[in-house]
């Protein structure tokens, strides 16, 4: 079991708070988002969704380039403690969303 500080924020307002969240070390960074907001289906398709990440005794964040189907070994292998998920709306961020695509697309 996987214990990790998990804060969400959706277009700048906090939906959780640095909130304990157990989880078993094989699911991946939508399946903690659901259990962060106490849901059974995320409906993101027109949100941009970041993720970052804390090790322990670290200020520094950490971005998850793989998003939300990224394991959680990661946290793990990584000593993370802190994950924190960014929701906004596309509409709000159009240039952030092009970035992304063309990122994905040279890589």
């Amino acid at each position: 079991m996987l214990y990790l500080f998990v804060t969400v924020y959706e277009n700048g307002k906090s939906l959780v708070k640095s909130a304990v969240v157990g989880i078993e070390e094989f699911r991946n960074f939508e399946d903690l988002l659901k259990t962060a907001l106490h849901r059974k289906e995320l409906f993101f398709e027109e949100m941009l969704v970041k993720i970052d990440f804390q090790c322990n005794d670290s200020s520094v964040w950490h971005p998850i380039l793989s998003g939300l189907d990224e394991d959680l070994e990661a946290c793990s292998q990584l000593k993370a403690q802190h994950v924190r998920f960014s929701i906004d709306s596309i509409i709000n961020h159009p240039d952030e969303l092009l970035d992304e695509r063309v990122s994905a697309l040279i890589s």
